[in-house]
């Protein structure tokens, strides 16, 4: 299925009523009563905002390119919480998602020149790396280079953030704390029982990086 696509109820119901013991790891779908694994909850946009917030940045822009599923969904609310609760910084949620299905990067490259020009942010945090490498690459193109002074954060820099060039500060799941919970999810499926609420988040880390701190 399309990762933009809700899932159908039937097949909700399906996985829940069903004789095996499913686990969902990734979206977070214990509101309908299947065990989940929160990979990368909505702290990890709170995370990433304050970081760039510490910098001393005022102009935040919030980019995204990726079709809104559930997780994009939930980043962009967490995004206007916050946004709410500093009224001192400037936060624009902008970005246009792409077709389901279709390439991000082109789009993101594109759509970030124009709201460098239009918005002039000091400060981005893209909901998707494919969203940071489109603005850094326009960044730079513009004689804007990604550091203290124009900063780029990404959510989940996909286990390469930190080879690219420049390397892209991000939040990303703690793999000792996923070791801990996969330990528990396997225990569950081996007939114990589930402990606490039905969906388990991951504790996500801030790994600072040179696109918001300079070049090392």
């Amino acid at each position: 299925m399309p990762m933009a696509e809700e899932l159908p109820p039937s097949l909700l119901a399906s996985l829940g009523e069903g004789p095996a013991r499913v686990l969902v790891s990734g979206n977070n779908l214990g509101s309908h009563g299947l065990r989940t694994l929160d990979l990368l909850p909505a702290q990890a946009v709170r995370m990433a905002l304050d970081h760039l917030a510490a910098a001393g940045h005022r102009r935040l822009l919030v980019f995204n390119v990726q079709p809104r599923d559930a997780i994009i969904g939930t980043r962009i609310d967490e995004a206007q919480v916050w946004a709410r609760s500093h009224p001192e910084v400037t936060v624009t949620i902008a970005g246009e998602a792409v077709a389901s299905g279709e390439k991000t990067l082109p789009a993101a490259r594109i759509q970030a020149r124009q709201l460098l020009h239009e918005q002039h942010p000091t400060a981005v945090l893209a909901l998707t790396l494919p969203a940071a490498q489109g603005m850094i690459r326009v960044a730079v193109d513009s004689g804007l280079p990604p550091g203290r002074a124009f900063a780029v954060a990404t959510i989940d820099g996909e286990g390469i953030a930190e080879e690219l060039v420049p390397s892209i500060t991000s939040v990303d799941l703690d793999p000792v704390d996923l070791s801990h919970l996969l330990a528990e999810a396997v225990t569950w499926m081996r007939g114990a029982d589930w402990p606490g609420t039905k969906a388990h988040a991951c504790q996500p880390v801030l790994h600072v990086r040179e696109s918001t701190d300079g070049v090392r």
